[in-house]
């Protein structure tokens, strides 16, 4: 029987290389947080989950939204999901992240390496007819025109 032996040395070398070698992603994550007008021509949504309206904001009939900030990894996952504001605040935060983790992207047309970007991202909560704060609600969210939310998604809840 033969044994050979490995040098110190030589096993961190080895050890070394293997740590050194890049991945996928390792890639430069864009930050394109200050560049909304940007994020579709490189990361588009393609797959939603529509939240879940909390019974206690259908009750009181309340409009709102959540703004956050996340990274979109190269496989269009969203990471480090950052909540940055949302009105009411309090009220659909946790059915906004817990929707906006499933969520998908695909790249777009001006990043086919899939190269990881950081994005601002909001989702708006609206009821059909109006609400009880509908104007408020349109003012801090802009969810007439939603001109500063880079995407959004409406739900709807007749409860």
């Amino acid at each position: 029987m033969i044994i050979r032996t490995l040098s110190i040395p030589s096993i961190l070398i080895a050890l070394t290389a293997c740590s050194i070698a890049p991945t996928p992603e390792s890639q430069t994550t864009l930050d394109l947080t200050a560049e909304q007008h940007w994020v579709s021509h490189y990361w588009q949504v393609s797959r939603t989950a529509v939240p879940e309206y909390p019974r206690q904001a259908a009750q009181r009939e309340l409009n709102g939204c959540v703004r956050f900030q996340l990274t979109i990894d190269s496989h269009g996952r969203p990471q480090q999901i950052e909540l940055i504001e949302s009105f009411p605040a309090g009220v659909f935060d946790q059915s906004a992240r817990r929707a906006l983790a499933k969520f998908q992207w695909q790249p777009g047309e001006k990043n086919p390496e899939a190269q990881p970007a950081r994005i601002p991202f909001q989702l708006d909560f609206t009821l059909e007819g109006g609400g009880s704060n509908y104007d408020e609600a349109g003012t801090f969210c802009f969810i007439s025109g939603n001109e500063r939310s880079v995407a959004s998604v409406s739900t709807s809840n007749n409860r």
